[in-house]
């Protein structure tokens, strides 16, 4: 797993890099103000080239004048280990100690302390490994993001992977030469997998999380790696392959039910891919045994079980059983909006296709497309 070492900004050389930027951010002239300063220009060039040994005293001229704080070793070791205990905990998707990290980083950038670049990079890798949706956290964070790339160069002592990892997830265009990189951490590949996927790529996003799998199961990295199978499952069903989906999906369901994860969206996404691959590979009495006990289904079940249970019923001409099901369905607690999916559904069923299937509503669901498919494809006629 990744490993951070920021001992490099105990010395002044990287803030000399940091400077050259901040000078240009404020829009001022280097040369005026270093001289306004009573810093000699010819000095700082000699310093920053490390001809001259009183780097040291020019970066605290510097950053007195701005109002930044130097960097006792001691904060530099303390940033050393919180950079490293984030990336563990954010890799491993550990959160018992969020709240804490939050507010220390928080306490150390209102301290207006000078590696204050490094401070911004983990608030935003914290951000982009919250539950908020991707492009929320983006949007919200946009200005800070481009504060934060401003100071590239200063990242190349020790954390120039961090930092590629929030281009990665927080760039609005992610250049063409970082998208065929080769990564050496599974956090990269896994922004890729979900970008690709977002932008509808599915065998390229299927590429990404096979590479960031690698490194999971080398790290034992259990959980991510289930985060990892919900984009793949999701994947596998815009690109047609249901029996893989179902294998997966039914594996992550045995994964997450062994190690007690009892994370409501990870065991409803899973159930969601089982069930639309089971009706896709015509599994109709499984479905129907798989929900015959369940209290509440989401619109997708619902859907999922209604199609099984008319099948069965053009089979035996019995439709008691789905007719029932429909009515039980009907005075549900769905929503206005799913209790008029769930009515098109059945009149595209009882009409034997003649009333055209209107799914428009499960535009919010991503698996609409497919799901629509599956059910035309299915011989009602």
């Amino acid at each position: 797993m990744q490993k951070f070492n920021l001992n490099q900004y105990k010395t002044s050389n990287p803030y000399f890099t940091l400077f050259d930027v901040y000078f240009r951010d404020i829009n001022a002239n280097k040369e005026t103000l270093l001289k306004e300063m009573g810093i000699a220009p010819s000095s700082y060039r000699k310093c920053r080239r490390g001809e001259l040994h009183i780097s040291e005293k020019i970066i605290e001229q510097i950053s007195l004048y701005f109002h930044l704080k130097s960097c006792s070793e001691e904060i530099i070791n303390e940033l050393n280990d919180l950079t490293n205990n984030i990336y563990y905990d954010m890799y491993y998707k550990i959160e018992d100690s969020l709240e804490y990290y939050n507010s220390r980083l928080q306490t150390l950038k209102e301290e207006h302390y000078i590696i204050f670049p490094i401070i911004d990079i983990l608030i935003l890798f914290l951000k982009m490994n919250s539950t908020t949706d991707s492009n929320i956290v983006r949007n919200n964070n946009a200005e800070l993001f481009e504060h934060v790339k401003k100071y590239n160069k200063f990242y190349e002592f020790g954390l120039t992977d961090l930092y590629e990892i929030i281009c990665l997830f927080y760039d609005d265009d992610i250049p063409g030469n970082l998208w065929i990189k080769n990564y050496n951490n599974a956090c990269a590949y896994h922004v890729l997998a979900s970008r690709s996927h977002r932008n509808k790529r599915y065998i390229e996003s299927l590429f990404f999380g096979n590479k960031a799998k690698e490194f999971l199961n080398e790290d034992g990295n259990i959980k991510r790696l289930l985060y990892i199978n919900n984009i793949t499952m999701s994947n596998l069903i815009y690109v047609g392959n249901f029996e893989a989906c179902y294998d997966l999906s039914f594996k992550q369901l045995l994964v997450l039910r062994s190690i007690a994860l009892n994370d409501p969206f990870m065991i409803r996404s899973a159930r969601k891919f089982k069930t639309i691959s089971m009706l896709a590979l015509k599994y109709y009495n499984d479905i129907i045994e798989e929900y015959k006990l369940s209290t509440s289904l989401t619109v997708i079940e619902a859907i999922c079980v209604m199609v099984s249970h008319y099948v069965i019923a053009l089979n035996t001409n019995d439709y008691s059983q789905y007719n029932n099901l429909y009515n039980d369905i009907i005075n549900s607690n769905f929503s206005k909006d799913d209790v008029l999916l769930i009515m098109s559904l059945n009149d595209y069923l009882s009409t034997k296709g003649k009333v055209s299937l209107n799914l428009a509503g499960l535009k919010n669901y991503e698996i609409i497309i497919h799901l629509e498919q599956i059910i035309k494809n299915i011989e009602i006629h």
